[in-house]
C-alpha cells in the first residue's frame, strides 16, 4: 500500500500515518522503510492520535508553502 502511494505522482508527498498492535515490530521497521511517516499503536487514545494527525498535516502544510516559495523563487530569478 506505501509502495503505491509513495509511486504515484498525486500522492507521493501525502503524510502516512498507520495504526500497528504493539508486537508488530518488523512490520512497523518494513513500513518505514516503504514511506511510513509515523505510526501509533492500536490501544492509543483518541487525542494522541488527533495529535499525530495534526502535526502529520501540519508538516505537509509547512512542506507545501516551502515548495511554492522556491517555485516563486525560480521564477523571480
Amino acid at each position: 500500500m506505501f509502495v503505491h502511494l509513495r509511486n504515484n505522482n498525486e500522492t507521493r508527498h501525502t503524510p502516512m500515518l498507520a495504526i500497528f498492535d504493539e508486537e508488530d515490530t518488523d512490520l512497523i521497521i518494513k513500513a518505514f522503510d516503504l514511506g511510513l511517516n509515523d505510526y501509533v499503536h492500536s490501544s492509543v487514545s483518541d487525542g494522541e492520535l488527533m495529535a499525530r494527525a495534526n502535526s502529520q498535516i501540519k508538516r505537509k502544510r509547512y512542506q507545501d508553502a516551502l515548495k511554492k516559495n522556491l517555485d516563486n523563487n525560480l521564477i523571480m530569478s
